[in-house]
This record gives structure tokens, C-alpha cells and sequence, in this order.
């Protein structure tokens, strides 16, 4: 364990930001600035919420809510087409060149409308996925609009169009509150092209460098599977040759086009990482990882992920991204105050994490 200090803020009331009463008393379970991540331990109105704070050069708080509170109307994700440039051979929604759903930007801005009106306080986060999001002919349209009522957006793409993009368009891309999540496998041609396809790799890298020129507001996200797991910290490396702070993991799942049955589970990838981010050299990568998700968890004693509306480009709504008739809650064709109309606590959670995956992290992860 570090020894290190930690910092305690207590907001006075009403917030004030040159109003900050803070104190430092001695933790050994912190990370120093230094060493890239750590912890903001924020009291309002006798709630204690987790701050994450990643060493960037101007020391500025990135992102921080209670999870507890965290309700559906935060989150939002939105699949705007189904159309692809490639057709990945375990894409679990079947997006690929041919299949063409999308969704109008009348329909997003109705949407985002009604959510941001339900806004209970907390920053508002819109994701915008696919397929591939650059193909949907109003994506800028539709990312102007979500920042004009305050969305942070968050862009998943495979970042293959980015070269091809206008430079008003790239421009746009480097707005502070927009953040792209580039889908990348593996390390190499081999480990990136198994399920993504031939020749893939080394456009994924120019889109990379193109974006990079433009904003720093980036990060890597990879599927896990047979063929990358066996080094998957290489990624870690990767994100560092690349200057990318953040890298978040999915599994391969089966459905869609994936017939694979995976026998990879989170704790042995993270039976894997762990070891890598007690590192020095890649503290700095713990911030946006599933690592330090399950951390925060584990310390405010939750047992699930918050949960959110998912938004497919066929118009059907879900409750999170698992795309089942269980999780239908009904279609944007619908009234949204009855659609859009759940609470948490009228929610059986499906997104509960495995207490022995939050115990292994609370004993291995020395933050």
C-alpha cells in the first residue's frame, strides 16, 4: 500500500466553488497525483460522492456523481443506425454495409427533449452508437443539438471515417464535452483483425492519429476474446504509446453473428489487469476503466451498475443495451411520459456484478 495523503472537501451551502473548506489527514489507501488516478471524497448536503480525477495538466476535477443516486434519466444511449462499414464477425446487433435503420434527427431531438426535461440534477450523458455513427447523415446535427441542452456526449465509433471527415467537422469533434470511444482489439493485425476483419487495423491507427491532432478527449474500448486475453495488457501499452488515458473492456458475448460460446469471465480478466494497474507506469490508466467502476462500487456498497434506456435504431426501447424482450420497455412511436417513465427502485437490477468480482478487486487493487 501507499502511504499518501488524501484530500476532503466539504461543500458549503449553497455551492460555492471559492467557498471549499478542505483538510488532509494521512490514507494509505490512495493514489498521489503522481502517480496518475486518484480520489476526490466530496460531501453535499451529508452525501458522499466519489470524484475521479485524472492527472491532466491542469489538475481539474473530470467527472464525479454518487452512483446511489444515479437515476434513468442521467444516462442515455442511442443507437442512430444499424448501418456499418464493416461487418465484425461477433457484432451481437448484426450491423454490417446492407442493413440500413436509422434513426431521424427529429426523433433524437424528441428524445433528448423529453429526457433533459426530467433532469433531477445531475450531468446528463448521451451516447450515441451504431453501427457505425459517422454514416448517419445528421450525426453532427444531432451532436450540436445535444450539446446546446448540455449533454456530455460520448461518440462510440471504429474510427475508420475519421480521416474523411471535414475539418469543421473535426473541429466540432474537439468540443470539451464531447468525448469519442474508439472500438480497437488488439496490438497488432492479428489480435484486431480475428473478429474485426482484414486490413482493419492499420485504418483504425490513422483514425487514431487524425483524432489525436484534434482533441486529447479520447479513449480505446476492446472486446475481449480468445485470441487478444492471453496479453490483454499489451492494450495497456498501446494506450500509452498512443498518449490515450482512458481503456475500457467488453467480453465477447454470443448473439447476433457470434455463435462462439466464451468461456473467458471478468475475473479472469481482471485476475489479469490488476497486476498492470498496481504498476507506476500504468496508474494513469485506471481512470474510465472497469477496474475502478467495480472499486466505486465496492466502496458504496452497491451491488449493480446503474441502469439506463437504450435507444435502438429500430425505435424499440430498452432498459440498458441487452437487447431482449425481457428488457423492452417499448417503442419511441409511444407516448414517452409513459415510456419514459421507470424508476430504479421499480426495477429488478440486471446489471448486478458478481460480489466475488467486487471483493477481488477490493483486495488486489492497491488504490
Amino acid at each position: 500500500m501507499f502511504s499518501t495523503r488524501r484530500l476532503v472537501l466539504t461543500y458549503t451551502q449553497p455551492y460555492d466553488k471559492n467557498k471549499l473548506g478542505v483538510r488532509k489527514r494521512k490514507e494509505k489507501r490512495q493514489i498521489t497525483p503522481e502517480r496518475g488516478i486518484f480520489l476526490f471524497f466530496v460531501f453535499f448536503n451529508n452525501k458522499k460522492r466519489v470524484y475521479i480525477m485524472s492527472n491532466s495538466s491542469d489538475n481539474k476535477i473530470k467527472s464525479g456523481y454518487l452512483l446511489a443516486d444515479v437515476d434513468l434519466y442521467t444516462n442515455i444511449v442511442i443507437s442512430i443506425t444499424n448501418l456499418c462499414n464493416l461487418s465484425c464477425g461477433y457484432c451481437i446487433r448484426g450491423s454490417g454495409p446492407i442493413i440500413k435503420e436509422f434513426l431521424s434527427f427529429k426523433t433524437v431531438k424528441n428524445i433528448l427533449n423529453f429526457i433533459k426535461s426530467r433532469n433531477s440534477g445531475n450531468r446528463q450523458i448521451l451516447q450515441l452508437t451504431g453501427g457505425e455513427v459517422f454514416l448517419h447523415k445528421d450525426i453532427f446535427n444531432i451532436i450540436k443539438y445535444a450539446l446546446s441542452l448540455g449533454f456530455l456526449v460520448r461518440i462510440q465509433t471504429n474510427g475508420i471515417l475519421l480521416p474523411s471527415l471535414k475539418q469543421n467537422e473535426l473541429e466540432l469533434l474537439s468540443d470539451k464535452n464531447i468525448v469519442l470511444k474508439i472500438s480497437l482489439d488488439g496490438w497488432d493485425e492479428e489480435t484486431h483483425e480475428f473478429y474485426r476483419g482484414k486490413k482493419t487495423f492499420k485504418k483504425v491507427l490513422r483514425g487514431l492519429i487524425c483524432i489525436r491532432k484534434i482533441t486529447s478527449q479520447i479513449g480505446l474500448k476492446t472486446v475481449i476474446h480468445e485470441k487478444n486475453f492471453s496479453k490483454i495488457h499489451k492494450m495497456l501499452d498501446l494506450c500509452l504509446s498512443l498518449n490515450i488515458k482512458s481503456w475500457s473492456h467488453n467480453i465477447l458475448k454470443q448473439g447476433g453473428r457470434c455463435l462462439n460460446k466464451n468461456t473467458i469471465t471478468e475475473l479472469d480478466v481482471l485476475e489479469k489487469l490488476i497486476p498492470y494497474y498496481n504498476k507506476t507506469k500504468y496508474r494513469k490508466m485506471l481512470g474510465g476503466s472497469n477496474v475502478l467502476i467495480y472499486y466505486l462500487l465496492n466502496y458504496q456498497r452497491l451491488n449493480s451498475l446503474p441502469i439506463y434506456y437504450f435507444v435502438h435504431s429500430n425505435g424499440n426501447v430498452y432498459l440498458t443495451d441487452n437487447v431482449t424482450d425481457k428488457n423492452k420497455v417499448g417503442s419511441v412511436k409511444e407516448d414517452f411520459k409513459k415510456l419514459f417513465c421507470l424508476k430504479n427502485s421499480e426495477i429488478i437490477p440486471s446489471r448486478r456484478v458478481d460480489s466475488k468480482i467486487l471483493e477481488y478487486v477490493e483486495s488486489k487493487l492497491l488504490i
